[in-house]
C-alpha cells in the first residue's frame, strides 16, 4: 500500500472545559461523577479513537478538564464511530466502567461515567505496576512471607500485558521469568503463560494504590495473600 504524500499532524490542546473544534457537526457532552453521584471538578478527560490506544495511552484525540459541575464538551468528533474515554483525578479513574462513548451521531451526544479508586487502576498502569506477596493469612493471623514465594514479582500493565519474575524459583523446574498476559473483571484476575495456559488466578477483596488482598489459586492450592507494591 502506498503511503500518502501529505501527512496531517494533529495538535492537542489541554482545554479548561470545551473543545471548540468544528470539523464535523457533532457535540459530545461528558459528565464525570464520583461513587456518590457528585460531580467531579478538574478531572482530566482523555479521548482515544480505539481501545488499544486507550490501554496504551497513545495518540489521544483530545484532552479536557471538567468544570465545577463535572462537565466538559468536545465538538467536531467524527460521526458513526465510537471513542474511548479515560477519566481520572488523583488515584480515581473510570477504568472499571464502560469506557466507550455512544455511537457518535450528527448533532448532540452524551456520555457519563463514574470515577473511583478501583481495583483495575490500583493493580496496573500504562507502564506496569510490580507486586510481591508480602503476607499470608493463616487462621486469621497474618504472617510475613519468608520463603521462595515471597520472592516472586508480578507486573501488571493497563494493556493486559503481564510479566513474572522469580529470583529464587521454588523448584528447579519453575520458570524464572516469562511474559504473558492477564484478564480481569470485577476484581477477578487471571494470568496466562504466553501459550495461553492459565498460570494462577486472583480474587481481589480490597485494594489501594500500594497494596491489595486477594484469594490466590495456583496448582490447586488456595491462599489468602496480601500483596505489596515493589519499589524496585
Amino acid at each position: 500500500m502506498k503511503k500518502a504524500l501529505i501527512l496531517v499532524i494533529p495538535i492537542l490542546f489541554l482545554m479548561s472545559c470545551d473543545d471548540e473544534s468544528a470539523e464535523f457537526p457533532t457535540t459530545l457532552a461528558i459528565n464525570i461523577v464520583n461513587e456518590e453521584g457528585k460531580p467531579v471538578a478538574n478531572a482530566e478527560v482523555i479521548l482515544y479513537n480505539s481501545p488499544v490506544n486507550f490501554r496504551e495511552e497513545n495518540s489521544p484525540v483530545t484532552i479536557l478538564i471538567t468544570d465545577d459541575q463535572g462537565n466538559c464538551t468536545v465538538n467536531g468528533l467524527k460521526p458513526k464511530t465510537f471513542y474511548f474515554v479515560d477519566a481520572r483525578k488523583a488515584n480515581a479513574t473510570n477504568w472499571d466502567q464502560e469506557n466507550a462513548t455512544p455511537y457518535i451521531q450528527v448533532g448532540n451526544n452524551e456520555y457519563s461515567s463514574v470515577i473511583s479508586k478501583n481495583w483495575y487502576s490500583n493493580l496496573s498502569n500504562v507502564g506496569g505496576k510490580t507486586w510481591y506477596p508480602n503476607e499470608v493469612r493463616i487462621e486469621n493471623i497474618w504472617y510475613l512471607y519468608n520463603d521462595c514465594f515471597g520472592d516472586n514479582r508480578y507486573k501488571f500493565k493497563k494493556n493486559f500485558d503481564f510479566q513474572f519474575g522469580a529470583n529464587t524459583p521454588c523448584t528447579p523446574s519453575d520458570a524464572r521469568s516469562y511474559r504473558g498476559y492477564w484478564s480481569g473483571f470485577g476484581g477477578q484476575v487471571t494470568t496466562y503463560y504466553p501459550n495461553d495456559e492459565v498460570n494462577f488466578s486472583l480474587k481481589i477483596f480490597s485494594s489501594s494504590s500500594n497494596s491489595f488482598e486477594a484469594e490466590v489459586r495456583e496448582n490447586g492450592e488456595v491462599l489468602i495473600v496480601r500483596f505489596a507494591l515493589s519499589v524496585n
